[in-house]
């Protein structure tokens, strides 16, 4: 009897959680519409309570003019999962109305009550002009670039100066940072400063006519040094192969600089210019061979930086041999607007042991096409790393972006198949801005973690710009727009980490010491607690539960065992594959990252030998 009550009642909670997830959505509630100030101009922030039966997102609709004006209402941002909304399309004196709908996997709901806002009018302009010279000579310099920054934010108000050296144009008021530059010049910022930290701040009043001169001085190029080495095999015979050297910015951003090709001797020499920060990578013409980067490096993250103080010598490669198989993966790297865009691509082969970690390195070419050749068979997650000023992801299906890789899909590879459109879509960084964020990242241990991609989420959930960790584990998200973001940090084999929020703006453009410690944890490995003797198989209730939104799940095996551990939504759909692969006797941990999932029931159900068990878990937002 008691086992029938536990059963029904189990059946009851699961129903009732069907029912919610398949119940067409509440509207949201409580919607305000509020003026607030972004880049020195009035925008319109919407918030509202959450659905009660809506697990995960939601629909901003938008009207030109009061509610009561005719006109159709259109939507203006879709599947967005906070409570929240910023429109910058909206202008100064002007009335708009909204309304939220929420949305499920069964539909959209009926709108919540609709709400109108009229923003401020603008303030009378201003009008700033002056005269840009050659601070030697005094010779009028034509074309330079002058910037007005807002104190608070970018967009920049922007003006070129004549053939005679001269600008002017119409400004809002309020307070500007100056900028100054032209090509074959030194750009300062306004009173000499070499940077805007350093800059001094004015402030243009309605009606102002204010003038502002400089003088810039000429730059000296830098000095040119060489980069040199070879490229041999295993066995010292030397290879032909092709040596792109890419010059960094911030650890993170690169571009392409030159590809040279070895002699017969296997040797290459590269012009480079003194104070750069360089990669090198070199490719097989071969391709019988593997490609990497300086040093046996087989990622773009982890590669050597090579700081040019002069000339390079022995930057030199030994090569490994391919598998040979008749399988691969192919695909493009392209933007948004269908484009090919140069990349570096990674493969990241999961289900491994440590000390058998396997991962391949190619390059597109200039049509965005990119190529693996002899994998190993097994799962694979994928990695873009576009050249310029592109935000990397991982591999999706649905075409979205991520830098967490445990929301990646996988794709398989066997021995026979070669796998193709995998492709990417790349999203441009808004790295126009000049605040920043630094810190530090470390793993449990103490040590410095290198290699890891750090970076800064908008309101919207939107990466503005990213950076990767160096070898001390310091990194730099620079070129940051003000306003507030989640910065979050993230690395192959390791563990997820909450998110940190910041405010940036130009009178605190620096945020110090935003620092996060990295667990270490292999991609589908589990740790292990060998303090005590294991004498039969069982699935442990996850801990926390319910969770947010990283839990963990244990089980003990007596033996060594082929295991499986899926985690299914409560369809029976299969969502994470966290284990599959054998298992040596003891206690095993792994841990279920669902940052990326909806509110709601999971069932997690392992297989090892010839024991089955499945346990629910919640998920709570």
């Amino acid at each position: 009897m008691k086992n029938r009550f536990t059963l029904v009642f189990a059946a009851i909670i699961v129903l009732s959680a069907y029912v919610q997830l398949f119940a067409q959505p509440d509207p949201p509630a409580n919607l305000t519409a509020s003026q607030t100030t972004w880049h020195n101009h009035n925008y319109v922030l919407l918030q509202w309570d959450a659905s009660p039966t809506a697990l995960s997102r939601y629909n901003v609709y938008k009207k030109n003019g009061a509610l009561s004006d005719t006109g159709d209402f259109h939507k203006i941002f879709s599947n967005l999962r906070f409570l929240r909304f910023t429109d910058r399309l909206a202008a100064a004196g002007h009335t708009y109305s909204y309304y939220i709908t929420a949305i499920n996997i069964t539909g959209e709901s009926q709108p919540s009550l609709p709400v109108e806002i009229t923003l401020d009018a603008p303030p009378a302009p201003a009008y700033v002009y002056g005269k840009v010279t050659e601070d030697l000579t005094g010779l009028n310099l034509p074309t330079a670039l002058v910037k007005f920054l807002p104190q608070n934010s970018v967009p920049m108000n922007i003006s070129w100066t004549d053939t005679s050296g001269n600008y002017g144009r119409v400004i809002i008021p309020g307070n500007y940072y100056i900028y100054i530059g032209k090509l074959g010049y030194i750009p300062e910022y306004f009173e000499n400063a070499p940077n805007i930290q350093s800059a001094t701040l004015i402030t243009i009043n309605p009606g102002d006519s204010v003038e502002f001169n400089f003088a810039l001085a000429k730059f000296i190029p830098p000095a040119t040094n060489t980069l040199s080495g070879n490229v041999t095999d295993e066995n010292g015979n030397p290879l032909d192969a092709f040596v792109s050297v890419y010059k960094m910015r911030n650890n993170s951003h690169f571009f392409y600089n030159r590809s040279v090709r070895t002699d017969s001797l296997g040797n290459y020499s590269a012009f480079v210019n003194e104070g750069d920060t360089v990669v090198v990578f070199a490719c097989p013409s071969n391709h019988t061979f593997l490609s990497e980067y300086y040093n046996n490096k087989r990622t773009f993250n982890e590669a050597d930086r090579i700081d040019i103080s002069g000339d390079v010598t022995d930057i030199n490669f030994v090569m490994e041999l391919k598998p040979v198989l008749n399988n691969g993966i192919t695909g493009t790297v392209k933007n948004a607007d269908n484009e090919g865009i140069i990349s570096h691509v990674v493969a990241f082969r999961k289900n491994f042991t440590p000390r058998h970690r396997v991962r391949y390195a190619v390059q597109t070419d200039s049509l965005g096409v990119y190529t693996f050749a002899n994998m190993i068979p097994g799962e694979y997650i994928l990695l873009a790393h576009p050249l310029g000023d592109y935000v990397p992801t991982f591999f999706r299906y649905d075409g979205t972006q991520t830098l967490f890789w445990r929301n990646a899909d996988s794709v398989v590879v066997d021995s026979t198949t070669i796998i193709d459109n995998i492709n990417f879509i790349v999203l441009p960084d808004t790295n126009n801005g000049t605040g920043a964020v630094v810190g530090t990242l470390l793993a449990s241990n103490g040590l410095p973690v290198n290699g890891a991609f750090v970076f800064a989420e908008d309101e919207n959930g939107n990466v503005s710009n990213f950076t990767i960790s160096d070898v001390n584990g310091n990194y730099n998200i620079s070129n940051l727009l003000p306003g507030s973001y989640n910065v979050a940090s993230d690395k192959i084999e390791y563990l997820p980490v909450r998110r940190k929020l910041v405010n940036v703006d130009f009178a605190n453009s620096i945020i110090n010491n935003v620092d996060f410690t990295l667990t270490p944890q292999s991609v589908t490995s589990t740790e292990e607690t060998p303090a005590t003797v294991v004498t039969k198989y069982t699935l442990m209730q996850n801990y926390p539960n319910p969770f947010n939104p990283v839990t963990n799940i244990s089980f003990t095996l007596p033996e060594k065992a082929n295991v499986k551990l899926i985690v299914y939504n409560i369809l029976g759909k299969e969502i994470a594959t966290l284990i599959n692969g054998n298992l040596s006797a003891g206690e095993h941990t792994v841990s279920f990252d669902a940052s990326n999932l909806s509110s709601g029931v999971y069932f997690y159900r392992i297989q090892a030998g010839n024991f089955t068990s499945t346990r629910k878990m919640t998920y709570l937002r």
